[in-house]
Parts: C-alpha cells; sequence; structure tokens
C-alpha cells in the first residue's frame, strides 16, 4: 500500500472513532441528566410578589439575626405591628415595600448545594428572614444573606442552593420595629380653622378667625414670675422721661391730633388691650401643625411631663369650622430641644420637634408684631419658629 493510501486509511479510523467517543459520551451525558433533580438542571426558583396579589396580602415577618422579629398583620383598620409590641404602621411605607416585591427575582445561583449557607450568612438564624404571607399560604420565605460583587445572596427555604436576588429592599428590609410605626400626628387644612388655644406657664391664649385676619386675647398668668429687670432699659427710660419733661408741649399737640383721630373712628380695637398682636404668627403656627409628624416615639415609663403640661410645655387645642378638636399635649423636653407630645384619644407616646412644640410653651412676644431696629429698615430678623414654611424633609429618628 502507498504511503499517501495509509494517511487516508487513518484519517477515517481516527474520524470513525471520534464519532464513536462523540455518541457514547453524549448519551451518558443525557442519561445522567436524565436522573438530576429540576434545579440542578438550571430551574431557579421563583421569588417575588405578583401585581395581582398584592391585596391578597395578610402578614409580614422580619427576623434579624439576634433580634425579635417585627411583624405586621392586616387588620380591619389597615396595617398594624403586632410584635414586638402593638402600635399602628405606616401604610405607605407597607404599600412601597409591597410595590418593590413586585420586581424582586432570581437571577443567578452561586451553590446549588448546602455546603455554603454559613459562608453566605444564609443558613438558619442567620442574615435576614423574611416571610410574606397569603392567609395560610407563604409565597415568599427567604433568608437574605451577605451582599458582594455578584448581588444579594439569598436563600429560600425549601430550595436547596444559594442564588442572586435582583431588586432587593434593603431600606425596608434594614427597618426596626419604630421603623414602621406610623409618625403622623396630625393633619388638617388651615384655612378651616376657627380658633386655637394654648395654655402654658406664661398664661391663657386665645385666637379666633375673623374672616382671613386673626383676633387675640391674653390673659397672664397671675402666678408667673416677673423676668428679671434689665438695667440698661432702665437707665434709657430715666434718659427718655428728662427728655419728654422737656417737650410737653410736643406731647400736648400730639394728645390733641390723637383725640381728633379717635373721634373720628366708629370701630372699636379688635384686639383690646393687646395692640402689639400680630395675626400673621397664627398663620405661622398653623403651618407647623397642619401635617404634623413625629421625629421619635417615647421609650416606656419615659417621664414625660404631661400631668404638668401647661407648666413643662403646653397644651394646644384647635377647632375646626365643622366643630372637630385637635388637642394636643406637649410634655417636658426628651432629647435637646424635641418635646414629649400626646393627642386627645390617642394613648401613643410622640417626640415632637422644637420648630412645633416651642409653639406650646411660647411668650407674649412671639405673637406679637416685631419692633423694628435702628438702622435695620425691613424690621427685625424674623423669628425662626414663627415664619417660613415647615422644611420638607423629615427629621431623623433616634434610634
Amino acid at each position: 500500500m502507498q504511503t499517501s493510501h495509509k494517511i487516508y486509511a487513518a484519517i477515517v479510523a481516527l474520524a470513525a472513532l471520534g464519532g464513536v467517543y462523540y455518541f457514547t459520551s453524549s448519551s451518558a451525558k443525557a442519561e445522567r441528566e436524565s436522573h438530576l433533580s429540576g434545579s440542578a438542571k438550571g430551574e431557579m426558583p421563583v421569588l417575588g410578589l405578583k401585581p395581582e396579589d398584592v391585596e391578597k396580602v395578610t402578614k409580614l415577618e422580619f427576623t434579624a439575626s439576634g433580634k425579635d422579629p417585627v411583624v405586621l398583620e392586616k387588620g380591619a383598620d389597615g396595617w398594624e405591628i403586632t410584635a414586638p409590641k402593638k402600635a399602628k404602621a405606616n401604610p405607605a411605607d407597607v404599600k412601597s415595600l409591597l410595590e418593590g416585591l413586585q420586581k424582586l427575582k432570581i437571577i443567578d445561583s452561586i451553590d446549588r448545594g448546602t455546603g455554603t449557607y454559613e459562608k453566605y450568612e444564609v443558613a438558619d438564624g442567620k442574615g435576614l428572614h423574611f416571610v410574606l404571607s397569603m392567609g395560610n399560604d407563604k409565597p415568599i420565605d427567604a433568608i437574605f444573606g451577605v451582599s458582594g460583587g455578584r448581588g444579594q445572596l439569598v436563600r429560600v427555604l425549601g430550595k436547596d442552593g444559594v442564588f442572586v436576588a435582583e431588586g432587593y429592599p434593603a431600606n425596608f428590609f434594614s427597618k426596626d420595629m419604630k421603623g414602621w410605626r406610623d409618625k403622623t400626628i396630625l393633619k388638617f387644612e388651615d384655612a378651616n380653622v376657627a380658633s386655637v388655644t394654648v395654655d402654658n406657664d406664661n398664661g391663657h391664649y386665645l385666637f379666633t378667625r375673623d374672616g382671613t385676619n386673626w383676633t387675640g386675647k391674653f390673659d397672664k398668668n397671675p402666678n408667673k414670675k416677673a423676668e428679671p429687670a434689665d438695667e440698661k432699659k432702665d437707665d434709657a427710660k430715666k434718659d427718655g422721661d428728662a427728655k419728654k419733661d422737656g417737650d410737653a408741649k410736643k406731647d400736648d399737640a400730639k394728645k390733641d391730633g390723637d383725640a381728633k383721630k379717635d373721634d373720628a373712628k366708629k370701630e372699636e380695637p379688635k384686639n383690646p388691650g393687646w395692640e402689639k398682636f400680630d395675626g400673621k404668627t397664627v398663620d405661622n403656627m398653623l403651618r407647623a401643625f397642619k401635617t404634623l409628624n413625629a421625629v421619635d416615639f417615647g421609650e416606656d415609663g419615659a417621664d414625660t411631663g404631661f400631668d404638668a403640661a401647661a407648666k413643662e410645655g403646653g397644651i394646644l387645642t384647635i377647632t375646626m369650622k365643622d366643630g372637630a378638636v385637635h388637642k394636643l399635649t406637649i410634655g417636658k423636653k426628651q432629647k435637646g430641644t424635641n418635646r414629649f407630645t400626646k393627642k386627645e384619644g390617642d394613648e401613643t407616646v410622640f417626640v415632637l420637634s422644637s420648630w412645633a412644640g416651642d409653639w406650646a410653651a411660647a411668650d407674649q412676644k412671639k405673637f406679637e408684631k416685631k419692633e423694628e431696629k435702628k438702622g435695620d429698615p425691613k424690621g427685625a430678623a424674623p423669628d425662626p419658629h414663627g415664619g417660613g414654611d415647615e422644611p420638607e424633609f423629615d427629621l431623623p429618628m433616634d434610634e
């Protein structure tokens, strides 16, 4: 046989052997795969919430490693926290979470076995265990572990393996019990307020709406100690008195002019005895309370000062045109300038920022027109708590 013929024969034989090997390997692979579970063949467990199932959700459970479970349940009056203690839940936060869970899904796998549960913090008692219930069904029951370069790792209970999740709502899953509480204290239309009363250590204030304006009356607390005299003001007063003695004629002429003006006036003053009252300050005060949220909640057993609120802080009563009444008891300071607060008909102990709380403890001058200072044609600097709109952000809650 010629050399070239031998080469061709060897190539044909090699090709035949390769074909036999490929066929044998493919058959063996197909036979192996036929015995493997669906998960091992590449199927991913389902994780997430369908839009049509949102209204069916009845319970949410969050158990962070080493902490007590936080449980939210849907009741007849909406969502409430049932553990570690009962409180009203923030409905807007629950709604946002349920919307976010519609984007949650598994996109990849890390390990199809159980040997890396501890490593990736998805073992029992590790990570964040989240359970979503619809009655007796639990469509989501998973432990979320570490988060790394590949994404958020998760273990779906009932399925072996560690997987990668997309759409993980970390800002909601990291909340503690306080974070889920409803911080709303008051919500009303300030244009519908008929009157406001404030009772504190300074006295009793009554503000009554008069069209688009306000009338004000102040009854000073007779037991309130007088402020210490200002020696500089006394000296200035003495100098002023000396000048007045030298300008008697001018004063007499002014009195005559004032008398004529008084005769021309037909209407009685709206604020007899409180000429300096400024109705705009009441509008400023109502802006602080019309959409009122807490910055924190009082701990059990806290010294709130509610029993002596009229001395410690103040009692604010807002009466609406339809007769509805909103009453707040504002007590001691909690931390810094924040004050303990409670709403009539609700035993929740809120903590109120000073931006609103200071109005309840205000003195008479806070509701008066600001005196124009010399060299300041625009008047005195505005009261930091008496003007402007409320800041459009939530103050951080103390943990």
